[in-house]
Formats: C-alpha cells, sequence, structure tokens
C-alpha cells in the first residue's frame, strides 16, 4: 500500500502543475503514467467517466481526481 502512495505523491508532485485538466481520466497524465510504470500488476483497467478503477494483485484501487484511493475505504 505505501508503494502506491509513494507513487501518488511522486505523481502529483511532477504532474500535478498541469494547467490544462484532462477532459476524461483516460487522457490524465498521472493515470497513464501509472498503467506505464505498474502494466505488469495490474489485472484490470476500468474507465468511468470521473474515475478510475485499478485491479492490482485483485484488490481494487480508484484513481480519483489525483488520489489513489483502496476500494475498503
Amino acid at each position: 500500500m505505501w508503494s502506491y502512495l509513494r507513487v501518488a505523491v511522486l505523481l502529483g508532485a511532477t504532474l500535478g502543475a498541469a494547467t490544462v485538466r484532462p477532459s476524461t481520466p483516460r487522457d490524465d497524465p498521472r493515470v497513464q503514467a501509472f498503467v506505464q510504470a505498474y502494466g505488469a500488476l495490474i489485472d484490470s483497467v476500468a474507465y468511468g467517466a470521473d474515475d478510475v478503477v485499478f485491479v492490482i494483485r485483485g484488490r481494487r484501487i480508484r484513481f480519483d481526481d489525483g488520489r489513489l484511493v483502496a476500494e475498503d475505504r
């Protein structure tokens, strides 16, 4: 879990200064970077209108406006 939080902090720090908000979560450079970096660990990705849900090793992790949140939280 800590590694996911570290990635979220790093992605937020490096990409959070973007001035243009992506039109969809699929276009968000933070989501693209996460998928590229952790693609081997991701079981599936579901793109919603406002968020993205990753299934990583059977656990659902939701990406919502720059935050990675476990589905059970």
